[in-house]
């Protein structure tokens, strides 16, 4: 939110400069993210006595210009509109304008310019650069412009959290304000009630008489009032308001517009001005909408309704989608004389609920969705009606109609020193928490008979406070975060240590960045092309989760998968310059199980943990004693196995399949441990990489389920001491069957040989002629080794023969040279 400083000024007096305002504010919990200065000398207001056209230049105009010196001024203007008879905003030599330009006195086209006249833009306050800007307002010839309209000012650009919805207004920054500094608070003018009654004791018919307001739905419209301003011109608004919504971000359109959001900054109230002939009938019918109802908004845009969505209407059509935007049907134009002012209390949830199914954003529906106050309905249309009247020529009708059936209940709430001194750690004085409580809003009643305590009232602004937790943040926000003292030592429990999943994440981590890898985080919401390109959206895939009301189509889906963003992250790099990638993320992936979701049943959306990896690239940096080789299956395998290492899990094996449709069908594999299978590694095939641009490269991935795999992992550590006795070897040459594979092999021999065997390493293989078709000759290296004695050549022996003969059994193998 931007907060103009002189604004700001007409609510609250400011004694501090622009950077103690700034901290304050920031240390009370609404941060000042920027400040934004604006600053514009020397310009003053002129009138142009006449205009002729450039004797050199088509496109100039040389105009004389009083600006209240003793003789007229010669200024050439490129300005289309300029015309005799105008005020116009003048800088004269000497002038500063936005940016730090110095105007100075130059000769164009060869005739002498005296300063410029100015455009909007060129001043600072508004986008207009069609022509100079026209004022219209009476100012004084020779005036200084800055002080009619802020030409100098400070705006602060405000973070404002989504449950302080009562900060987002100039009125809600002033009562922070008053909070801490106890500095008097002002409203602005509004029309008064003595008005409609003067007018009613004349005989005028009531607004109650005219106008009826038909509630049907209450739940999402608890409060609608509307008043009435007959005979209003749709006229250009003042140049202070059009100044000062500039400043504040809003563009003006027209005074009646315009008026309604001066009155939203102001006091945070959104409203809306109907045109009076849209309901002929003078019926307010507050409705939920029809499924499939079209309603066309503001902004042109066609919107086919669900049913539900609390919708402003006459008798015969809707004109407003409420709390979100109105409708271009009954939207003011330049024929509108009567206007019907709308000013409600819309359920923040109703209106957060219709403008994520319509995608629409606006700033009402902003400041509904964080709660307005229910109780300054009636003051902001006294506000806004007032506006109107006052720049319009219109006339405020007498009365309002307010249907307000249920009104919101003001919550109490108890807060206890004894708990507050125990919750900061330190002790407020009582004086200044009443202080605090009673500038807040809150109507402290302190009760000191037994223990001091104070019985409070919620505003109805502050929707936040709930509980008496929430009453001690607001005492240490305004007592200032900065008193609390400083303590050594511990306070409270001692901290909870890790759980055994954040301590293999921790540990995954540690060793994947230690060989090369690096973490990412990519996007939780993923489009259906990317599970289209991977293949998982068949039958027999997982259903994904799909969101209501996306954002977009390219991100309506909750990830059943990691690696698209793995991909897109390889993409990225691969486009900036960059070839070797060795990338991983831990993190959520979604499934749609079907049936319904309902807590305590059969979950319908499961989330699981999960580990992916993808790499691309060269294995090892290029080097001069060594042939560069690209990154394989085997390179992967060698990375979870280390990682499994790390990770202290128990015996793992390999078995060779496809785990995923995504797959070139070999080389891949799954990975298990025990019965339970945790993951798998594999290569991208060249179909899925083309979606990412990777198809020129091998691209290694692997998997592995965390959920699964923690439980299975040790959580004790143990120290074995390595053994001081040598360790024996033995070879072993063998010609193996076809659809044996190695895991199997090395099953076998471990079982065979007990538990002397501390190694199995493979340091040969051959496929060919001689060979039959399948079969390969593969080299095994045994290492034996005790812990608590040198192993004797017998005792070797007698395990080579039973390993032998298991393998012969098992797998029809043929030992070589036996």
């Amino acid at each position: 939110m931007l907060l103009p400083i002189s604004w700001l000024s007409d609510f609250i007096d400011i004694e501090m400069d622009v950077e103690t305002l700034a901290h304050e504010l920031t240390m009370r919990g609404t941060e000042v993210e920027a400040i934004h200065e604006h600053r514009v000398t020397g310009v003053v207001v002129g009138r142009v006595l006449s205009c002729e056209p450039h004797p050199n230049a088509d496109r100039l105009t040389v105009c004389s210009v009083d600006i209240g010196a003793a003789e007229p001024s010669t200024i050439v203007c490129g300005a289309p509109n300029v015309a005799s008879g105008q005020r116009v905003a003048v800088a004269p030599p000497g002038a500063e304008l936005p940016g730090g330009v110095k105007i100075k006195a130059r000769k164009m086209r060869g005739v002498a310019s005296a300063g410029m006249i100015l455009a909007e833009d060129e001043l600072g306050i508004g986008d207009d650069h069609d022509g100079i800007l026209v004022i219209t307002e009476d100012f004084p010839v020779g005036s200084n412009l800055g002080a009619h309209i802020p030409l100098c000012d400070t705006v602060l650009e405000l973070s404002v959290t989504p449950n302080r919805g009562d900060c987002l207004s100039l009125y809600g920054i002033a009562r922070e304000l008053h909070a801490f500094t106890g500095a008097p608070i002002y409203l602005p003018p509004m029309a008064s009630d003595d008005e409609a009654e003067a007018g009613q004791a004349n005989g005028e018919p009531g607004l109650a008489e005219r106008i009826q307001v038909d509630l049907q739905a209450p739940e999402g419209a608890p409060r609608y009032l509307a008043r009435v301003v007959e005979g209003a011109a749709v006229v250009k608004s003042p140049l202070l308001w059009r100044v000062r919504l500039h400043r504040a971000g809003l563009r003006a359109i027209n005074a009646i517009v315009d008026a309604t959001n001066i009155t939203l900054l102001e006091l945070g109230q959104p409203q809306h001005a109907f045109d009076l002939r849209h309901f002929p009938r003078g019926r307010v019918v507050v409705r939920p909408s029809r499924a499939g109802e079209e309603f066309v908004t503001l902004d042109g845009d066609s919107h086919k309704l669900p049913a539900g969505v609390v919708m402003i209407a006459s008798e015969e059509q809707a004109v407003a989608i409420a709390g979100v935007m109105g409708g271009l049907d009954s939207a003011v134009t330049e024929e509108t004389r009567d206007i019907l002012l709308e000013s409600a209390y819309f359920d923040p949830s109703a209106v957060r609920r219709a403008r994520t199914q319509l995608r629409i954003q606006s700033e009402s529906a902003f400041r509904f969705e964080r709660g307005v106050d229910p109780e300054r309905v009636a003051e902001a249309a006294a506000r806004t009606a007032w506006l109107i009247a006052r720049h319009t020529g219109g006339k405020v009708v007498p009365g309002t109609v307010d249907a307000y059936p249920r009104p919101v209940e003001r919550a109490s709430l108890t807060l206890r020193q004894s708990r507050m001194d125990r919750i900061l750690g330190y002790s407020v004085p009582i004086a200044d928490t009443t202080r605090i409580l009673d500038r807040l809003g809150l109507a402290p009643c302190l009760d000191d008979d037994d223990a001091v305590t104070w019985q409070v009232r919620v505003p109805s602004y502050r929707h936040d406070l709930e509980r008496e937790i929430d009453l001690i943040e607001e005492v240490a926000r305004i007592h200032g975060y900065d008193q609390i003292p400083e303590t050594t030592g511990l306070s409270g429990p001692a901290p909870v240590g890790l759980s055994n999943a954040d301590r293999a994440v921790r540990d995954i981590e540690g060793a994947l960045v230690g060989i090369g890898y690096a973490g990412t985080a990519g996007n939780t919401l993923i489009s259906p092309d990317d599970l289209e390109a991977l293949r998982l959206n068949g039958k027999d895939q997982p259903r994904p989760v799909q969101l209501s009301n996306p954002t977009g189509a390219d991100q309506s889906l909750l990830r059943p998968s990691l690696f698209p963003s793995l991909f897109a992250s390889i993409e990225r790099n691969r486009a900036r310059g960059s070839s070797d990638l060795r990338f991983f993320e831990i993190g959520k992936v979604f499934e749609d199980r079907g049936g319904s979701h309902v807590r305590g049943a059969e979950e319908r959306f499961v989330e699981r943990h999960v580990l992916q990896m993808a790499a691309i690239g060269k294995a090892a940096p290029l080097h001069w004693s060594a042939p560069a080789r690209e990154l394989d299956f085997f390179d992967m395998r060698g990375h979870i196995e280390h990682l499994l290492q790390v990770l202290r899990a128990p015996q793992w094996k390999f078995a060779a399949q496809v785990a995923a449709p995504f797959l070139a069908p070999e080389p891949a594999a799954t990975l298990a441990i025990g019965e339970d299978v945790i993951g798998w590694i594999g290569l991208l095939d060249r179909a899925a990489a083309a979606r990412w641009n990777l198809d020129d490269s091998a691209v290694v991935v692997a998997h592995l389920e965390v959920d699964l795999l923690v439980p299975l992992l040790r959580t004790e550590r143990r120290f074995v001491a390595p053994s001081r006795f040598p360790a024996s070897r033995r070879d072993l040459s063998m010609i193996i069957p076809a659809g044996v594979s190695f895991d199997q092999l090395e099953s076998t021999i471990r079982e065979a040989a007990r538990r002397q065997l501390r190694s199995v390493d493979v340091f040969d293989v051959y496929e060919g002629k001689p060979l039959a078709a399948g079969e390969r000759s593969i080299a095994l290296r045994l290492t034996y080794r005790a812990q608590d004695r040198t192993l004797t050549d017998d005792e070797i022996r007698k395990s080579q023969e039973r390993v032998i003969m298991a393998l012969e059994k098992a797998h029809g193998v043929r030992i070589r040279g036996a």
